[in-house]
């Protein structure tokens, strides 16, 4: 009787200790906990006082606050795309179900321009914020001011 006792204390410690020992996983992003929101927007420059698009291919990115996915995300997700042949993007990101998701959309590219006759290499770089419900679109414009004249 008395060994049977012990066998039976071991059992159930070893139940608790594997039961206490298991390891948490975060909640998934599923298609039933997460929808589309839509990040649109043009890249363009002011030119002898006119609006001129960027060339085509400029790269742009969209990070996506994890934690608005619930208390086990954290960081952030990058996505991409590129501009369309008169500066235009689009590109859909996930958004929880019923909420709100937030990040920023970064611009980012190197372009030759001339001024009086001399050729230079100019960096342009912008970042704006972003807050989208889910199946809806935010509206993005990256406006370069200053003469730039395409090659």
């Amino acid at each position: 009787m008395r060994k049977l006792f012990f066998k039976s204390i071991i059992a159930m410690g070893v139940v608790i200790s594997l039961i206490a020992c298991k390891k948490v996983e975060p909640t998934a992003i599923t298609e039933e906990n997460v929808g589309t929101a839509t990040i649109t927007g043009d890249v363009t420059y002011m030119s002898n006082s006119a609006t001129e698009a960027i060339a085509a291919d400029v790269p742009v990115y969209v990070d996506v606050n994890m934690s608005c996915f619930g208390d086990d995300f954290t960081g952030v997700k990058r996505y991409s795309t590129t501009t369309d042949n008169k500066g235009f993007f689009t590109i859909d990101i996930p958004v929880p179900n019923a909420d709100t998701a937030t990040g920023t959309v970064i611009v980012s590219f190197d372009e030759n321009y001339s001024e009086s006759s001399k050729v230079y290499n100019a960096h342009f770089e912008k970042a704006d914020a972003f807050s989208v419900q889910n199946g809806c679109s935010a509206y993005m414009n990256f406006k370069k001011i200053n003469y730039l004249y395409k090659q």
